[in-house]
């Protein structure tokens, strides 16, 4: 189960840092427990922890440093990475300040925001689960971007376009 919620996050595009592999591993717990039919109707509560089982940290990370398919490396503090041997390292980072989106993105994630209809749209704290909710919505501005590109998004939305706000 650690080796596919791995190469999930891989398929997102998101470096599969201790924290973020827990998430998805949470979130993939959710689904077999809860079924994928009930997660769907509360997409901004999916990676939250009245959803999601606890899921032992220290026992996570054992198991990734006993897998002989996985390269832990450690990271500032307690945090680590868990890669994949062999794989490419082809991950957005989501808080790159460059913006090489297309204007016609911005110009229609900010009418979709400033509409009245969803003008004050509340979405999950957070540039995972606010991707999350947003890649769940089905938007179709998001269309085509990987979930680690939508936390892109969402950090430049937040940071430089002022498009969402806290």
């Amino acid at each position: 189960e650690v080796l596919q919620a791995i190469e999930s996050l891989y398929v997102d595009e998101l470096q599969p840092q201790g924290r973020i592999l827990l998430k998805r591993l949470g979130e993939r717990a959710a689904v077999t427990h809860a079924g994928c039919a009930a997660l769907m109707t509360v997409p901004s509560k999916a990676a939250t922890e009245e959803v999601v089982p606890r899921i032992d940290v220290k026992h996570i990370r054992r198991v990734c440093e006993q897998s002989p398919m996985i390269e832990v490396v450690p990271e500032e503090g307690s945090e680590y990475c868990a890669l994949l041997v062999g794989w490419a390292l082809c991950f957005v980072d989501p808080c790159n300040a460059e913006d090489s989106f297309p204007q016609v993105l911005w110009a229609q994630m900010a009418a979709f925001f400033g509409s009245s209809v969803n003008k004050g749209i509340r979405l999950p704290g957070g540039r995972y689960a606010c991707a999350r909710a947003l890649v769940a919505a089905n938007l179709p501005f998001l269309a085509g971007y990987s979930l680690g590109r939508v936390c892109h998004i969402v950090h430049l939305a937040l940071s430089q376009r002022q498009i969402l706000g806290y």
